[in-house]
C-alpha cells in the first residue's frame, strides 16, 4: 500500500510538471511544442487510468482469495464434523 501512495505521489508530480510546462509552451506560443505537451499530459493520464485499474483488480483478486478460503475452511469445518460422527460410531 505505501508503495502505491509512492507511485500515485510520482505521478501526481509528473503531472504537475507536465502542466507547467504545457503553460510555459502556451506562453511562448509555439505549436508544436504545445502538441507535444499536450501527449506528454495525455500520456501521464493514461498511466494513471491503468494504474487504478490494475489496483481494482487487485483489489477484487484479494477479495476473491479471501472468499475462496472461507470457503474452504467451512468445507474442512464439515470434513471434520463428518469425521468425528464416523469415529463416535
Amino acid at each position: 500500500m505505501n508503495q502505491d501512495l509512492t507511485n500515485c505521489d510520482r505521478q501526481l508530480e509528473q503531472i504537475r510538471s507536465s502542466v507547467l510546462a504545457l503553460l510555459q509552451a502556451f506562453e511562448k506560443g509555439t505549436g508544436a511544442e504545445v502538441k507535444i505537451r499536450l501527449r506528454n499530459v495525455d500520456a501521464v493520464f493514461t498511466e494513471i487510468r491503468k494504474r487504478g485499474a490494475q489496483m481494482k483488480d487487485l483489489e477484487n483478486s484479494e477479495e476473491h482469495q479471501h472468499e475462496k478460503i472461507e470457503s474452504l475452511k467451512r468445507r474442512i469445518e464439515k470434513k471434520d464434523a463428518f469425521l468425528d460422527l464416523l469415529n463416535k460410531s
